[in-house]
């Protein structure tokens, strides 16, 4: 039987006349008293431990009676029980493994589970009449169930709970820099410190230059570097001049390509930084002018690229300065010497950035009206 399960002894008396009174003894000593009127007689026994019935002696109302069987034996299964039950998460905490200690019962110890998915598992005998069962990696979030029984099919015993969290690994380190404003097709360049960093064996980091409406908005990725958080302007690539860009660093499973699997729920992003690239503007000057004394001519300047307001500091050849400005890219500044003069930009600039001077210098040729004197009739 099972612990916990109950049989009969059954006796069969014949002849002699009722009552009859049997004393049966246990293999623990325990001497027990029965009485019957019956021939067919049944006596109920729990015991919790194999034990052996004997009878001791029996007799009838007038006689002892001849006793043809005397011993019986009650074998008795205990159940199988799971204890010091574990659960282990893997190294990238995505899978875990169950684990316990299967102790009682006989035969082959078999569990028999209640997962999605086919998770099976192993059982190690140690030695020691104990056994230890390890399933197969089952998918982090999810719970699980066992059933463990043995070959006497006596009360199986159910090892369940609830999902396991393996938790997240990952940890992002934090990029060292500004936010930048670039004049010309040059590079952004920033420092990540990993430090304090962790990524487990199948994650990967990368840096990432995005459009989106913040850093961690990562929309509109335009390039990704897996060796610096550094980036250039690249045309080719789709750079676009006074476009705010974000760089972060992210970290994740590697997905296989060079990249972070970004739905990787585990997956981290960084601080980040803005990036504008501003075009340089450039300045052309013409107007070389030959005028008589009392007239004026026009000095014109072409203004390409760059964002308006533009700044120009003009320098005549007599070392007078001026500071013209302009939203226009082409530009008509009016000037009147009374002798020869040249005119030099000396510096030239736009809202964000100095600009390149393609020419800089305008000369106006001042002629004298003649004058007649010494005139005689």
């Amino acid at each position: 039987i099972c612990l916990g399960q109950s049989t009969d002894l059954t006796f069969t008396l014949t002849g002699g006349v009722a009552p009859y009174a049997i004393e049966l003894l246990d293999s623990d000593g325990n001497l027990l008293s029965l009485a019957t009127d019956q021939s067919n007689y049944t006596y109920t026994v729990s015991p919790t431990v194999t034990t052996t019935y004997t009878v001791q002696a029996f007799s009838d109302t007038y006689c002892t009676g001849q006793t043809l069987s005397n011993t019986v034996t009650v074998t008795v299964f205990d159940s199988p029980i799971a204890s010091a039950v574990s659960t282990t998460c893997d190294a990238i905490a995505e899978n875990y493994t169950v684990s316990f200690t299967i102790s009682g019962g006989s035969g082959i110890n078999t569990v028999n589970w209640n997962l999605a998915g086919a998770v099976s598992g192993t059982i190690v005998n140690n030695n020691d009449g104990t056994y230890t069962y390890t399933s197969d990696p089952i998918a982090e979030g999810n719970p699980y169930e066992f059933v463990l029984f043995d070959d006497n099919n006596c009360e199986v015993d159910t090892i369940n709970g609830a999902a396991v969290d393996c938790g997240c690994l990952t940890q992002i380190g934090t990029l060292q820099g500004s936010d930048s404003e670039i004049c010309g097709p040059g590079t952004a360049t920033f420092t990540y410190d990993g430090s304090a960093s962790v990524l487990d064996p199948n994650d990967a980091l990368i840096y990432i230059l995005h459009t989106g409406t913040n850093a961690n908005d990562i929309t509109g990725v335009l390039e990704t570097n897996a060796s610096s958080p550094d980036f250039t302007f690249n045309a080719a690539l789709g750079y676009v001049y006074n476009q705010v860009y974000y760089v972060v660093a992210v970290a994740g499973n590697d997905d296989n390509a060079g990249g972070v699997d970004l739905t990787d729920p585990c997956s981290q992003i960084s601080n980040g930084f803005s990036v504008v690239w501003r075009e340089e503007p450039t300045l052309d000057v013409v107007g070389d002018a030959e005028i008589c004394l009392g007239q004026s001519t026009d000095l014109t300047f072409t203004l390409t690229g760059g964002v308006a307001t533009y700044s120009i500091e003009l320098l005549d050849s007599d070392g007078n300065s001026v500071i013209l400005t302009s939203d226009q890219s082409n530009y008509t500044y009016t000037v009147s010497p009374t002798v020869t003069t040249t005119y030099s930009v000396q510096a030239f600039s736009d809202t964000y950035c100095t600009g390149q001077i393609l020419s800089n210098t305008v000369t106006v040729t001042v002629f004298d009206s003649p004058i007649a004197t010494n005139i005689s009739t």
